[in-house]
């Protein structure tokens, strides 16, 4: 707990020492302190769940009142924006601010700072009259089918419950009542709890690499690609957070073998991604290009957890958006 509050005194500092210099200046605090701090998103969104409730909401209070306060900034410097693009572009920025945290940086710690503050500017243009639909060729379907088999009825209740309460503390029977099966029974299709993770996790990287395989068969234009995987990703994030939230929150309960395997397959899945902004972008550097395409991930991951951004009806248009926002940063 003393960690999570010692970094969000540090972001209520910032916020304080730059009220009325500019949102640039806000900008470039909060980003030397994601920099500086960068576990502090880890302990925000993972460690934080298993804190006493009022704990956890005390600290949940003080990151909310922090994206209030980011938000009002943006509508001050551009009110064309409205309130309600207004605060989907703070918690874009803010899940920007996340990616030294979830991803490699091979920038310098002074150009990386510079990189999110250009990020953040270049959301900033989100427009609401440029929204179009989110098209995509791929039916939607889910990972799991639970009508094919009972083993696919306990992978998808399991994948809710893990997501809703947190792996330790759902039991093999609260997955069976969940599926209508008795508790026992499981172990006619998995051995252990442990082993129901790892088929959830397994499943989530290779649907999400069956996607990345349709999109790069669809065309050899390196720009039509990503712009398919970035919609194609984007709608598996909203459709299927829980999987998202089992990979951020719960993959530390895999077994090593299969934390390193899960690891390597989503370095794999990055580098895919920054290859071809790469190709898509020349003028970028290695390093450049993957910080851009960590940004861009991280916005899209961050902001499908969100149950008041699912809710919204524009929910793919405009996170699909801002994704392309972070990629086209010049």
């Amino acid at each position: 707990m003393a960690a999570i509050v010692s970094g969000l005194d540090r972001i209520d500092n910032d916020m304080k020492a730059t009220e009325g210099g500019g949102l640039n200046a806000t900008l470039s605090a909060v980003a030397a302190t994601a920099i500086a701090r960068s576990d502090l998103w880890i302990l925000i969104r993972r460690d934080s769940t298993h804190l006493p409730v009022d704990e956890l909401r005390a600290v949940r209070a003080r990151f909310a009142a922090f994206v209030r306060t980011l938000s009002e900034r943006i509508l001050e410097e551009q009110p064309a924006l409205g309130e309600a693009n207004a605060a989907w572009v703070a918690r874009a920025v803010i899940a920007t601010f996340a990616a030294p945290s979830q991803y490699p940086q091979r920038l310098s710690p002074r150009h990386l700072q510079a990189t999110l503050v250009h990020v953040s500017g270049n959301l900033l243009i989100i427009d609401a009259s440029e929204d179009q639909a989110v098209a995509t060729p791929y039916a939607r379907q889910g990972p799991f089918d639970p009508a094919a088999s009972r083993r696919e009825q306990l992978l998808q209740h399991a994948s809710v419950l893990f997501a809703d309460r947190g792996y330790q503390e759902v039991s093999i029977d609260d997955i069976g009542a969940a599926a209508d099966i008795a508790g026992p029974s499981i172990y006619h299709h998995f051995r252990s709890k442990s082993e129901i993770l790892v088929a959830i996790l397994r499943r989530a990287i290779e649907w999400i690499e069956f996607d990345r395989m349709r999109a790069t068969r669809e065309s050899d234009d390196p720009q039509q690609v990503l712009t398919l995987l970035v919609r194609s990703y984007t709608l598996l994030a909203l459709d299927h957070p829980e999987l998202f939230r089992i990979f951020t929150h719960e993959s530390i309960h895999l077994p090593r073998e299969e934390r390193v395997m899960i690891r390597n397959a989503h370095r794999q899945f990055f580098t895919s991604w920054v290859s071809l902004l790469a190709q898509v972008r020349p003028e970028l550097t290695d390093a450049q290009a993957q910080t851009l395409v960590s940004c861009a991930l991280c916005v899209i991951n961050d902001l499908s957890l969100s149950k008041t951004i699912r809710a919204d009806a524009k929910r793919e248009l405009r996170l699909a958006q801002l994704a392309f926002r972070v990629l086209e940063t010049p």
